[in-house]
C-alpha cells in the first residue's frame, strides 16, 4: 500500500483494521464472510424507555440483547423490546378469536370452542 492512498471503510474492516469512524449498528461489513456490527446493551440508551406490566413471565430478545420480564412485576424496557412484547400479546389474544360469516352476510366474532351458532 502506498503512503498517500487512503483505505475505504470496507477495506479497513476486511484487513482487520478498525474503521476510522464508527459504522452504524447492524451494518453488514466484510469480504467473503459478511459480518454484522453487533448491538450492545449500551446502544439501547438511545431508545426511549417504555413502562409495561407483563401478563406472563417471558424472555424478550432483540438484536441478541435479552430481557427477562416477570408476570405482574412492572418494568421499563427499551422501545424495541417493548414493541416485541406488545406484538406478542396482541398475537396471543387474536389467536383465540374466530370469525364466522352467516348466510345473511353478518359477521360474528367468537372465541374458539364457543357453542354459539350464527
Amino acid at each position: 500500500m502506498t503512503e498517500g492512498k487512503k483505505l475505504t471503510k470496507r477495506q479497513r474492516v476486511e484487513r482487520g483494521l478498525p474503521p476510522e469512524e464508527e459504522l452504524p449498528k447492524g451494518s453488514i461489513v466484510g469480504g467473503a464472510v459478511k459480518n454484522k456490527i453487533p448491538w450492545s446493551p449500551a446502544d439501547l440508551a438511545k431508545f426511549k424507555r417504555v413502562k409495561i406490566l407483563p401478563e406472563e413471565t417471558i424472555s424478550i430478545t432483540w438484536q441478541g440483547i435479552c430481557f427477562q420480564i416477570f408476570e405482574g412485576v412492572p418494568c421499563e424496557l427499551p422501545e424495541p423490546h417493548a414493541n416485541i412484547y406488545e406484538e406478542y400479546i396482541r398475537q396471543k389474544h387474536t389467536r383465540n378469536i374466530g370469525v364466522i360469516r352467516t348466510s345473511q352476510g353478518d359477521v360474528k366474532i367468537l372465541g374458539y370452542g364457543s357453542l354459539e351458532r350464527p
